[in-house]
């Protein structure tokens, strides 16, 4: 359809647009994982998680390959989501990859503001933007243009081939 032509290059443009800006300029977004990493350890005890105590204080250049490597992905799943291929694998995959994002952008509790309540206010912005992005991510992963799912092709492979006797699938060769 001519609209999925046009719509999915315009849907992925911030989300490739993001993954560069990550990829060549990581420190701002660095910060942003910092801070969520910070609000993640604090409310999980130590030793509740195993696998998150190693992790509770990175080195910067951990960060920075991290945040690097996210915004690789996500630059990479947008342009295939762009270009039609594989296009529910690469929404579903930008969904995921936007998940954490929404978790960083996630509101303190009330009285914790760093930065005052115009902050809070472009934090709670973001977090609506991310949110809604990762929206639209699920329902273009959920759009099957037109073609049928797995779920159709099986029923109708297990509908084909339900009138076979079972004494012609007992002669199947290979089956002893």
């Amino acid at each position: 359809m001519l609209l999925r032509r046009f719509a999915r290059p315009l849907f992925a443009s911030s989300f490739v647009q993001q993954g560069v800006d990550a990829v060549r300029n990581p420190a701002a977004h660095v910060e942003v994982a910092r801070g969520a990493l910070e609000r993640v350890t604090a409310s999980v005890p130590r030793g509740k998680v195993p696998a998150l105590d190693r992790y509770r204080e990175p080195t910067p250049g951990q960060l920075t390959t991290l945040v690097r490597v996210h915004g690789a992905a996500t630059a990479l799943a947008g342009v295939a989501f762009a270009l039609g291929r594989a296009p529910r694998t690469s929404a579903l995959l930008l969904a995921a990859l936007t998940a954490p994002l929404a978790a960083a952008d996630l509101p303190a509790k009330k009285g914790t503001h760093v930065g005052g309540p115009d902050a809070a206010r472009e934090r709670r912005a973001h977090l609506l933007r991310t949110l809604s992005a990762t929206g639209g991510a699920l329902l273009a992963a959920a759009d099957y243009a037109g073609r049928p799912g797995v779920s159709w092709r099986l029923a109708r492979f297990r509908d084909d081939h339900a009138h076979v006797p079972a004494a012609i699938a007992a002669k199947v060769p290979g089956r002893d």
